[in-house]
């Protein structure tokens, strides 16, 4: 579990959120992103962003499979 996850217990509703549900829930904002179209004015911009917070969380992280999940998924972004 995550030892700084006040943001993301926040935004999905739980006290202590796991790994994995953060992952998942940083994965489906990506999936979001890459299957829709965004303005190409600020697609590096938004890209950008979800990679810093896929990383931010990678720091904090401990289950090697929700690691392995969001660094294939910042791999496939670039």
């Amino acid at each position: 579990m995550t030892q700084d996850n006040s943001y993301f217990a926040e935004i999905l509703g739980v006290e202590k959120p796991t790994d994995i549900e953060i992952a998942y829930y940083i994965l489906r904002l990506m999936n979001n992103y890459l299957l829709g179209s965004p303005s190409f004015k600020n697609q590096d911009f938004e890209r950008g962003l979800m990679v810093k917070l896929a990383e931010k969380a990678l720091k904090t992280m401990t289950n090697p499979y929700a690691k392995k999940l969001l660094l294939n998924k910042i791999d496939e972004f670039y």
